[in-house]
């Protein structure tokens, strides 16, 4: 949702754990359908616990409606940013020429996650609600251990975006499962990372990777070393791949589900800390990741909704 990057003063060098603790870092609003099918899956996985931060509003939904069993038996950590909101600028983000300060009330629950929560674990996975980690031909375990990845700080997934599968209302069915298709879009190859844990110099301000050249200079280009999958070092500054990387793991990233979700939630959730402002979370952004159709068209009229596009029918 944001971009930025990681930064270290001082880089020990990496060795594998035996007793091997990961954790999920997420932060959720007006998410109650997803988050169950979610934390099953990572569950299942293998991963030793999630912790989930609240930003719903103060009268909102609470999260102990659909998945009180897993906060009760400690599977699930909650902490409460309900009703708050950081103060940002362009892109999220907040900084001069000496000091990086993310405001970004996501970034900063990711950043008091790693500095607190995660330091009972070894490796932290930042994602969303509507990401799931794949894997290919391993397993979380197994992918930590090998030594390829011992030298690095971070191993990024490629995150690879689905569409609508051009389905246009949920008739009930909140599943990702029903989504096979991948978006239509020209989609950005962005990166998600699992990152060591215990770097005590280091300030998580992004979920995606690192960039700004400006900063790294500051720091006399001591910096965590990120790599791919294929244990190929990721350049510095890239948060963008040219092309996804599929081997051993990705993320699938359901960013826009159906035309009814992306209505009734996304558009009236917004980006996070009034990021709209930057860029609109709107039509013109749903169809850019989905086919423009006259069913769709209908459905937007049906609600009451004129929509003025200059893109093409697509009759398939």
């Amino acid at each position: 949702m944001s971009i930025g990057l990681f930064f270290l003063l001082k880089v020990e060098p990496a060795f594998i754990y035996i007793d091997m603790r990961t954790l999920v870092c997420a932060i959720a609003k007006n998410e109650n359908h997803y988050l169950r099918e979610w934390v099953e899956y990572y569950k299942d996985l293998g991963f030793t616990n999630i912790c989930i931060y609240d930003n719903n509003d103060i009268d909102g939904e609470y999260f102990d409606e659909v998945i009180g069993d897993y906060i009760q038996s400690g599977f699930v950590i909650v902490k409460n940013r309900r009703g708050m909101k950081g103060s940002i600028n362009w892109a999220g983000h907040y900084y001069d020429d000496k000091n990086w300060t993310c405001r970004s009330i996501q970034i900063e629950s990711y950043d008091d996650c790693y500095h607190t929560i995660a330091n009972d674990y070894d490796w932290m996975l930042l994602v969303d609600i509507d990401e799931f980690l794949t894997f290919d031909d391993c397993n979380l375990v197994s992918m930590l251990s090998n030594p390829i990845y011992q030298n690095y700080q971070f191993i990024a997934f490629s995150v690879i975006v689905y569409g609508d599968s051009d389905i246009i209302e949920t008739n009930g069915d909140y599943s990702i499962r029903k989504f096979t298709k991948l978006a239509v879009g020209n989609s950005p190859k962005f990166i998600k990372p699992i990152i060591r844990t215990r770097m005590h110099a280091c300030h998580i301000n992004s979920a995606h990777g690192f960039e700004w050249e400006k900063l790294w200079q500051n720091y006399n280009d001591e910096f965590i070393q990120g790599c791919l999958t294929t244990s190929q070092p990721l350049v510095k500054g890239a948060v963008r791949l040219h092309e996804y990387e599929y081997s051993k793991a990705y993320i699938k990233h359901y960013t826009t589900k159906t035309l009814e979700e992306w209505i009734d939630n996304k558009m009236n959730k917004g980006w996070p800390d009034d990021f709209n402002q930057y860029r609109q979370m709107d039509l013109d952004y749903f169809f850019g990741f989905n086919k423009l159709t006259q069913s769709k068209l209908d459905y937007l009229h049906l609600k009451g909704i004129d929509y003025d596009s200059n893109a093409s029918l697509c009759n398939c």
